[in-house]
Parts: structure tokens; sequence; C-alpha cells
């Protein structure tokens, strides 16, 4: 596929300036043309004035002066002083009328050379043509930054898919990896395998030791009893009579409260990882019992029991219940033989199980086993069946 060209080659916003700087500058220089004919000195023509005849204000004087005697004076007499006679009024000299200015021609028009008329509308002619190959220009320019969005929007159109071929592409060869490695490993297994078939084929098969009991007889416990909790492929003891114990002395405590309730449940322990809850129900007496016991006599009776494991519950191993000294041991050893051993069992822990029966049969304990499923507590009630041992 051939590549396209985003560029634009030519640059018609440069062409636009430089022509229309061109045209300015030429507009200008005619403008400039036209006010200096227009400001050019105008040769008028001389008008000579007539002379006018001036008006004679002083009196010519004469060219020989004339001699005038003077009479002879008379004698000396007294005279009186007369008042000095006032000054004549200055002379006002006529008006002298003035010279009429002579009147300028009416100005003509400044003329125009030709040669700048005809210079003055080749440039408006070219000034219309390259104001039309301006537009033009604009409009071409406008088509190609269309053309040009287009091809822009494609190429980014065109990048955002090999984007996404690339992230898909990364994707499968991910996938590829982890096929190959899984591929490998189940080849590697495979190899193993084969490898423990050929050496169990050339191995002689193991001999299984089948011990074989008697047809065991039950019996209902009566007496003595000690519990185990196996879970999780581990035991753990269950102190079921110390915390019945605790019970006891807890609802003597709620004597009091029953006077008033019906029913009320309660909570003993924790003792050795577990703690019981009850529920104290309070019961009704029969005529022959209030007659006997007298009157506000009640009878308390607890209708169930659950014990819970507590998140620091200590349970052991087979190889640790089997060794001397542990708690499962010393658990029996307390107990006596004469005790029956009373196995929680829980859908994970069979394997224990026949361990620690094992470990019991041997010691002379009866053993009773109680399978629970996963979730459900330890829990009794008066209702509740008693335990058989065998």
């Amino acid at each position: 596929m051939a590549r396209r060209n985003d560029s634009i080659g030519f640059s018609s916003d440069s062409f636009l300036d430089v022509v229309a700087n061109l045209v300015g500058i030429l507009i200008i220089l005619i403008v400039l043309t036209g006010l200096r004919v227009s400001r050019a000195p105008v040769e008028l023509p001389v008008v000579e004035a007539e002379p006018t005849q001036e008006l004679d204000m002083v009196p010519k004087e004469p060219d020989t002066p004339v001699v005038v005697e003077a009479p002879p004076l008379p004698a000396p007499a007294v005279v009186r002083s007369l008042p000095t006679p006032a000054e004549p009024p200055p002379e006002i000299p006529a008006e002298v009328p003035e010279e009429p200015i002579p009147a300028f021609p009416p100005i003509s028009a400044p003329a125009v050379a030709a040669n700048l008329t005809a210079e003055y509308e080749r440039l408006q002619r070219e000034l219309a043509r390259i104001e039309k190959e301006n537009e033009l220009t604009r409009s071409q320019l406008a088509k190609l930054r269309v053309e040009q969005s287009q091809i822009q929007l494609e190429k980014d159109q065109l990048a955002r898919a090999a984007t996404s071929q690339q992230s898909e592409l990364a994707q499968e060869r991910k996938q590829l990896e982890v096929t190959s490695q899984s591929a490998e490993e189940v080849n590697a297994a495979l190899t193993r395998m084969q490898q423990q078939i050929g050496r169990l084929v050339e191995e002689p098969p193991p001999v299984v030791e089948v011990e074989h009991y008697l047809t065991p007889v039950g019996r209902i416990v009566t007496g003595k009893e000690v519990h185990f909790r196996l879970a999780e492929n581990r035991v753990a003891y269950v102190p079921v009579k110390e915390l019945s114990e605790m019970l006891q002395v807890d609802i003597e405590r709620r004597k009091k409260i029953m006077l008033t309730q019906s029913s009320f449940q309660g909570r003993v322990g924790p003792r050795d990882g577990f703690s019981m809850s009850y529920i104290l129900q309070r019961d009704s007496l029969s005529l022959a019992d209030e007659m006997r016991l007298g009157p506000g006599t009640i009878r308390m009776t607890v209708t169930g029991w659950i014990i819970h494991p507590e998140s620091h519950l200590r349970a052991e191993t087979t190889s640790e219940a089997l060794q001397l000294g542990s708690e499962f041991r010393r658990a029996l050893q307390t107990a006596g033989p004469s005790s029956t051993v009373t196995f929680w069992v829980y859908p994970d822990s069979f394997e224990i199980h026949r361990e620690l029966k094992k470990l019991a049969h041997d010691s002379g304990f009866w053993v009773a086993s109680r399978p629970l499923p996963s979730g459900v507590p330890i829990s009794g009630s008066p209702q509740g069946a008693k335990s058989l041992a065998q």
C-alpha cells in the first residue's frame, strides 16, 4: 500500500501575502505621484498694471530762492502780554486711494500624464486578476484542508486499529506462551509418571497386612466418659465434664432470672480451648409436685448444649498424639481404663481416628465413635442418644 504524503507541497498563504504586499506598494506609489502633481507650482500670466497719476500733496519748491527785504522795525513800545493763541488742529493728510489688487486667473486642474492613467488602469486590472486568483487559491486551500482533515481522520482510525491489533497479538502471544509452558509441564509430569510406572513394574508389589478383628460387642456408655474432637486430621481433648460443672454453677446464679423468664441462653468457658453455650428452660410443675415441693417452686431444665472450639485451640497431629507424654495419652491416663473413649470424628480425620482407636483398644479402653458432618458442632440434649461403646 502506497504511503500518503500528508503535508501540502505549496504554501498558498505565503504567495498571497507577497501579492498583497506588492499591490499595496503600487497603490501607495500611485497616490504619492498624484499628490506631487497636484502640489506642483503653476506659472501664472504676468499682468502689467497701468501707472496712476500721483497726487501733488506738497507744493513744489522753486528752482531759485526768492529774496524778500524786511521792512524797518518801529520803536519799541510797551506791549501788554496777550493770551497765547490756541494751536491750530493738526492737518489730516488726504486719503490716498489704494491701488487695486490684480485678480489671479482660476487655477486649472493638474494635468495627469497619460502614461500614469494607463498605468493606474493596468494596475486596477492586475489587482482584480490577483484578487480573483486569490479567491480561487483560498477555495483550493479550503478544499485541501478538508482533504487533510479526512486524511488525518483515516490516519487516526488506522492507528487505533493497529494499536488494537497489536494488543490482541500481544495477548495471543502471552496465551501461547502460557499454553507452551503448560504443555511443557504436562510433558514433564507425563515423563515422571512413565518413569514411576517403570519403577513400579520392576519392583515387587508390597505386601499389605490386613488386620482382622473379631466382631465387636457394643454396650451403652453409662460410666465415666472422656471425649476427643478429631478435625483436620488432628486430635484435641474436649473437657465435657469440666464444662458441665461450670454449667451447674452458672445455673445456680440464674435462679432469680428464671423466676421472671421462661427461658435463658447462657455460655460458660472457655476451658482447655472450648466453651459451652446452653439453653435453660423453666418447666411447669404438676399438681402433685406443687403439693410435694410447695408453692413457688420452679423446675429448670437444660434443653440443649453446644460445645464451640476457641481460636486458640491447640490440637495434636497423629505423630504427636502417639508419643509418650502427649496430651492425648495424659487424658487417657487421667480417665483410667474403666472409662469410655468417645471420638467426635469429622470427615477429614478418619485416618487419625484409625490410629488413635487402635491405641485406645490396645490400652484396654472401650471406644465409641460419633461421626459429625463438616461444620456441625459437638452438641447434646436430654432427648439425645447415648454413646455406644465397643
